[in-house]
This record gives structure tokens, C-alpha cells and sequence, in this order.
């Protein structure tokens, strides 16, 4: 790997000396840094430390009144600057001799080109990286983790086999439902095939309805056992584990992942879960009345529904070898960000990372070996 740190590198954020001790403040939070650079004219004139900021604000009865004051006079000279070819060692050298927690990258003529922040340096060096906003699939083979521009763990092939396991399930789940159909019709000798295609006309309950409703219900049981009980679960607790430890920065080892939760507030089940809410509210209810109520019960319960949808059915307890999966998911990506940690992909190839044509590749395979299985069986085995 390139030690330089030119790699590590972010747009400078500079501060003119007129500006504001609220401007800075500011600048030092959405950078997570203590301090921040000032220049002008493309030159670093010093940087402005947040401690140096709350012994000015003070002098003052109202500390708010400071807020509005110019950090001019709060500018320390730096005596020393990076330069892209700095070495990682060498940079760390630079760093111990001073206070300041970000140091401006200059070019061979003096003008700054970039910036580097401590955290960011002392993390790569001890291989603690972690990228933002990192999102993940289970697979049937291991867990798939990525930023969208980086991926770690499992490959295509398992997100291929999550759309094909997820379509030969929504299979599994047509058959049992219409299985049952079939059973009532015989007991009954009523086509009710034909009438439980669609809802019924009337609020009566009777041997209609009892298909229609049975079937539903059979359908979404049947999926979620079949989930629940399927390797997907196990590997979708080991992703959401190993993202929440990446998360709050655990190390990325079995003994700590296995502490975190298997719950993820970012989860796709969420959006199921208030996707299901919002069509059977408005689905029994119907009208304007209908569709604001599941607006309402949507918004105020879909985190909690999808956080029980979580714990109860699409994660289950990990095995050692799923929640090592996990793990290991989450070493890959991070040595995939340390070699570019300011890349961003675009387009098809930031889906592709995602997985969705992998996936979406392998439920449409699934789907025509499940409607070949049903043409030589003469049933429709897909909703």
C-alpha cells in the first residue's frame, strides 16, 4: 500500500481571519476535528483551536455574546506542513510536536492543497478506518458488506443466490397457500380457486372469504417461517452485528461482535414493515380516511414493528461460522476504504456494489425455473 498520505487527504476548509468564532466552531464539528486551519490567499496563516475559542467567549458575561467575534486575534502560527509525498511515519513525527489536530498539506510553492486530520492518520496506521454509512445483504454462502464504493465478503455469486433463494421462497409460499385453497375445494366441491383470486365483494364471512383470507395469511406465514428458519437470518444478524460494532468502533473480532445487537435501525425490513402497514390499513379501511390513518400508524410505529420483525424473524442467532462471515465481511471492506477512503462510485457501478443486479439477476432465474416446475405441474407457482 502507498504510505504517503496523500491518500488520506481532504479538501481543506479554510477560515479567513475575519470570519467568525461561530464560523469556526461550526467548521470543527462537521469536521469532527478541535481545531481548524486559517489562511488567505491560497497560504496558511495558522489554525484556530476550539480551547482557545471558549477562554475568549469567557471575557464575556454571555458566552453567546463571543459568537460574533472575529478569530483574528485567535490565529496560532503552525511551524510546520505536510506535503503529499509525506510518509505516514513521518507525518505522525509532525503531529507529536505540536497541539493542533490538523495540519494543512501544502505544494512545493507554499500553496495548500489539502488537509489532513490526526484521527484520520492515527486510524489508518492502526487499521481502524471505517467508512460511513456502511450497508449490507445476507447471502446464503456469507455476509456481503459495502459503501456503495467499497465491498467486502461475500461476492455476486451470493447475492445472486439471495434472489434466487428469495424467489424459490415467495414459490414455497404460493404453493402452501394454494395448497390450501385446493383442500377447501375439494371438502366443499366449489371452485374456490377461482373466487379466492380476489377479495371479496362482501363483508360476510363465509367459505369465499375463509379462502381468500386463509391463503393470505398462509402465504405471509409461510415466508416468514420459512425465513426465519433459512441460513439467511443467521447471516443477516451477523451483518447488522458487525455493522454496529464497525459503527462504534469495536474491534472487529467474534468476541466483540457477538455483543452487539442483531437489530438495525437502517434495516430494509423497516421499509417492508411500514410498506405492509400502510397496504393492509388502507387495504380494510379504503377511502381518504383509510390512507391518512395508515399514514399516521406508519410514521409513528414502523421503526418499532420493523425493529420486532428484526429480533423475531429475519435474524435469528448467528452460528460461529455465520457471525465469522460477518467478521470477516468487515475486515475486507475496511482494507478495501484504506486504499481509497475519498472514492466515491457512481451509477451502475455503485448499484452493482449495492447488489441489486446481482440479486434482482437471481430472482428472475429463480422465477423462471419456479414457472417451468408449475407449467409440468399445471399449477402457477408465483403471486
Amino acid at each position: 500500500m502507498n504510505d504517503s498520505i496523500s491518500r488520506l487527504m481532504k479538501t481543506p476548509i479554510i477560515l479567513s481571519p475575519g470570519d467568525s468564532a461561530g464560523r469556526a466552531v461550526g467548521l470543527m464539528r462537521a469536521s469532527g476535528a478541535a481545531s481548524v486551519l486559517a489562511g488567505e490567499n491560497g497560504h496558511v496563516l495558522g489554525s484556530v483551536h476550539e480551547s482557545d475559542i471558549a477562554s475568549m467567549m469567557a471575557h464575556f458575561d454571555n458566552p453567546e455574546d463571543g459568537r460574533s467575534q472575529p478569530v483574528t486575534e485567535l490565529i496560532k502560527p503552525l511551524e510546520r506542513a505536510l506535503t503529499p509525498q509525506t510518509s505516514s511515519s513521518d507525518a505522525i513525527a509532525l503531529f507529536s510536536l505540536g497541539s493542533s489536530d490538523v495540519l494543512p498539506v501544502v505544494s512545493s510553492n507554499g500553496i495548500i492543497v489539502g488537509m489532513l486530520h490526526l484521527r484520520d492518520l492515527l486510524g489508518d496506521v492502526t487499521h481502524n478506518m471505517r467508512p460511513q454509512g456502511v450497508a449490507g445483504m445476507a447471502t446464503p454462502i456469507g455476509v456481503h458488506l459495502t459503501t456503495g464504493s467499497v465491498s467486502g465478503g461475500a461476492g455476486s455469486t451470493g447475492l445472486f443466490l439471495t434472489g434466487a433463494a428469495l424467489a424459490g421462497m415467495i414459490a414455497a409460499s404460493v404453493l402452501v397457500g394454494e395448497g390450501f385453497v385446493w383442500m377447501l375445494s375439494a371438502l366443499t366441491g366449489v371452485r374456490l380457486d377461482l373466487m379466492a383470486a380476489s377479495p371479496p365483494v362482501t363483508a360476510a364471512f363465509d367459505v369465499y372469504s375463509l379462502a381468500f383470507y386463509g391463503k393470505s395469511v398462509l402465504y405471509a406465514v409461510t415466508w416468514l417461517v420459512l425465513m426465519r428458519y433459512s441460513s439467511l437470518s443467521g447471516y443477516h444478524a451477523a451483518e447488522h452485528m458487525t455493522v454496529h460494532a464497525m459503527e462504534v468502533g469495536e474491534e472487529l473480532t467474534p468476541e466483540y461482535v457477538r455483543r452487539m445487537p442483531r437489530v438495525h435501525p437502517r434495516c430494509g425490513t423497516n421499509i417492508l414493515a411500514a410498506a405492509g402497514i400502510f397496504v393492509i390499513i388502507v387495504g380494510r379501511l379504503g377511502t381518504d380516511l383509510g390512507i391518512l390513518v395508515g399514514m399516521i400508524v406508519v410514521i409513528v410505529g414502523w421503526r418499532f414493528v420493523g425493529g420486532m420483525l428484526q429480533q423475531f424473524v429475519t435474524t435469528s442467532n448467528p452460528s460461529e461460522k455465520q457471525l465469522a462471515s460477518g467478521v470477516q465481511a468487515g475486515v475486507e471492506l475496511i482494507e478495501e476504504y484504506r486504499k481509497q477512503p475519498g472514492y466515491v462510485a457512481v451509477g451502475f457501478q455503485r448499484l452493482w456494489n449495492v447488489g441489486f443486479p446481482q440479486v434482482a439477476a437471481g430472482m428472475f432465474t429463480g422465477y423462471a425455473i419456479v414457472a417451468a416446475l408449475g407449467s409440468l405441474i399445471g399449477m402457477t407457482l408465483w403471486p
